[in-house]
């Protein structure tokens, strides 16, 4: 992330080639943002097309090695909770 306030020159200055990927709706020499974002979706959909493939993905945990399965605990530090609390949450009527 570059951060250059409202001159956009300070960051072209800082960062060479930059104009060449930049939407040219901030300068720059690249699509513009409308186009950026409709070939995005395009390949997005041509992607999920036939459903998400990395819902396929599994993990054998039976073949996890012992000494990788309590990892974080090594840490003198390590908060159980890290990872957060397991157990079913449901949303109250009146919170939403």
């Amino acid at each position: 992330m570059l951060r250059c306030g409202p001159d956009i020159k300070v960051a072209l200055e800082a960062e060479p080639g930059l104009k060449a990927v930049l939407p040219s709706d901030i300068g720059g020499d690249g699509k513009s943002y409308k186009e950026l974002v409709e070939e995005n979706k395009k390949n997005f959909y041509a992607f999920y097309a036939d459903g998400d493939k990395t819902g396929e993905i599994k993990v054998d945990e039976s073949k996890r090695p012992s000494s990788a399965k309590d990892f974080l605990r090594e840490y003198k530090d390590y908060d159980a909770n890290v990872m957060g609390k397991s157990g079913t949450y449901i949303k109250r009527q009146d919170e939403i």
